[in-house]
């Protein structure tokens, strides 16, 4: 427990903190109170939460916080919005039915919305751009599990050392992060040409084959090519903030880590 007093002037504040370690970083919770006296007469009291995310981060992941978190915070100032859902418009009977003065405006509101999802793919390709760059320079491949060998990973190859962190629809978390910077960065030439990325994202495609709200997510000709980076990072990685992002960071990419690669 902290205590400290403000005398120098009035009104006079205390600060009363408790410090908590968790596995992210050290975080002190508590309050300030002001008063004026004598005789005190309580001004306000005001709780505060200040978060050191710094604490026990690889060099890497801390240094490049705060490009991180702008990232995150442009992210979510796109996902605010939300688009209303075609099945709002079912009747009893599971049929869409709509007006044409409804119809008109949902496709305005659609067109619209998949207009930001560009913007959407830039950020989140360049969160995933600084993921990849960390697990590339600082771990070395280990041995590899089955499922990694299914995806077309083997040890001489560059994928190798993303076959790390936990599965999402039975893909390791690097792979994910791998997969989706390769397709972010040559989107325009459609399926990627990269055979690990290209296995990854037929096992996402299949694992959302019986999905009639997302069976096309990630079927990256169409109708056109474009960028799915922002699926990725949101659906796959759960990475909604950076506080999902720097959980799974602190686990695949520790303090001790040392380059692998310069």
């Amino acid at each position: 427990m902290k205590r400290g007093t403000d005398s120098r002037s009035r009104p006079a504040c205390e600060f009363n903190a408790q410090l908590q370690v968790g596995r992210t970083g050290r975080e002190y919770s508590g309050n300030i109170q002001c008063h004026r006296g004598p005789p005190f007469t309580t001004l306000g009291t005001t709780q505060i939460r200040v978060a050191n995310h710094n604490v026990d981060l690889h060099p890497y992941v801390r240094e490049t916080e705060p490009a991180v978190r702008h990232l995150f915070d442009g992210l979510s100032a796109y996902y605010s919005g939300r688009l209303r859902s075609v099945l709002d418009f079912c009747d009893e009977h599971g049929v869409i039915r709509m007006t044409k003065e409804e119809n008109e405006t949902y496709l305005r509101a659609y067109e619209a919305h998949f207009n930001l999802e560009f913007a959407r793919a830039v950020l989140a390709g360049s969160i995933l751009q600084i993921a990849y760059t960390g697990i590339k320079k600082y771990r070395l491949p280990e041995n590899l599990p089955p499922r990694c060998l299914e995806l077309n990973v083997r040890a001489s190859k560059a994928g190798a050392a993303f076959c790390i962190g936990r599965t999402v629809n039975n893909i390791p978390l690097g792979l994910l992060i791998y997969a989706g910077r390769i397709q972010y960065n040559h989107w325009e030439k459609g399926e990627p040409s990269n055979s690990i990325a290209h296995q990854v994202f037929e096992a996402l495609r299949s694992a959302y084959r019986n999905d009639p709200h997302f069976d096309l997510g990630y079927a990256l000709d169409y109708p056109t090519p474009r960028p799915v980076a922002h699926y990725i990072v949101r659906f796959e990685l759960g990475w909604i903030s950076y506080d999902e992002y720097i959980n799974d960071m602190t686990s695949i990419l520790p303090p001790q880590a040392r380059a692998a690669q310069l």
